[in-house]
């Protein structure tokens, strides 16, 4: 068994993080949102609880899903098809939040005055990255599980 995979089976507080990992940039996201958006030259107060608060919530709700996903423990040893399932389902929810995520980011662009596509940057590229690296974890989760449905 190589290290990766019992790296990926312990839980989250017996693992050395990295910088690159998927909850980091859940967590990062949500902190940069919540930021930009109670900056009132960004996002005046009049539009905050209209677009703002929303943009908020959908970064705790791709957080909360990334954290659920990474909580489902995968045993190669021990193959739960259900549990692979339920792990996949809330990798996509997080997947699916992020797209919501990038039309109220939009949203915000549009309506208020003070933000703009130059100074959403950072956070759409954060975005961006989030993404790729859901569906790259996701692609390799269903390579692993693809691996032990074989050995069974």
């Amino acid at each position: 068994m190589s290290n990766s995979i019992k790296k990926s089976n312990t839980y989250r507080r017996d693992r050395n993080e990295t910088e690159f990992d998927t909850l980091d940039k859940a967590r990062s996201l949500k902190r940069r949102i919540a930021r930009y958006v109670m900056n009132d030259k960004k996002v005046p107060k009049r539009w905050r609880y209209i677009e703002g608060v929303k943009a908020i919530d959908y970064a705790i709700k791709i957080r909360d899903c990334v954290s659920r996903a990474n909580d489902i423990m995968l045993d190669p040893e021990h193959f739960d098809q259900e549990k692979a399932d339920e792990r996949l389902k809330y990798q996509d929810y997080a997947l699916s939040y992020c797209n919501i995520l990038q039309l109220q980011l939009d949203d915000i662009i549009e309506e208020c005055e003070g933000a703009t596509h130059d100074n959403m940057a950072p956070i759409i590229d954060e975005l961006i990255k989030l993404i790729r690296m859901t569906v790259a974890w996701k692609n390799s989760d269903k390579n692993r599980m693809g691996n032990c449905k074989k050995k069974s």
